[in-house]
């Protein structure tokens, strides 16, 4: 869950320093990529293929996969295509960014960020994944520093 509240956090980062007015779409598409492999958890409290859920459900986890989910959600959306499609994208992005800090292991398929043109993994290798907090810790900060500084802003104008 503190995943899932960094990429929240930095999702709405972008979203103040842009001004972008569809925050909730930019929202989906920070935790779109995590949201499916949730459903593999059950397994902990029911009898379900959790494994077979899981490998079934990992080309979520690669860009190419999450744009294609893109794609199918929102077409479900009132708003203009071209625009939930784009903010959604954007969500997914900083997702896909954030992640990208972690370290990631030989075996971990979700890190093919570069896929179908590359079966390399790909990681900027800063951190180890329990290592987490420190990434929540920093996204809390920039994220009241930035909401501080609007609110100065528009109190200064």
């Amino acid at each position: 869950m503190p995943d899932w509240i960094s990429h929240i956090l930095i999702a709405l980062i972008i979203v103040e320093l842009f001004n972008i007015k569809y925050k909730g779409l930019v929202i989906l598409g920070s935790v779109l990529p995590d949201f499916f492999f949730k459903i593999a958890t059950l397994g902990t409290f029911i009898k379900i293929p959790s494994t077979e859920i899981y490998w079934s459900l990992l080309p979520i986890h690669i860009p190419l996969g999450t744009l294609f989910l893109t794609l199918i959600i929102a077409s479900f959306f009132r708003f203009d295509y071209f625009k939930t499609v784009l903010f959604i994208t954007v969500g997914w992005i900083t997702h896909f960014a954030s992640d990208s800090l972690f370290k990631s292991l030989l075996i971990n398929p979700q890190a093919m960020l570069l896929f179908p043109f590359s079966w390399n993994m790909f990681s900027f290798s800063l951190l180890w994944s329990d290592q987490y907090y420190i990434v929540l810790a920093i996204t809390i900060i920039l994220y009241l520093i930035v909401k501080l500084s609007k609110l100065k802003l528009t109190k200064v104008i």
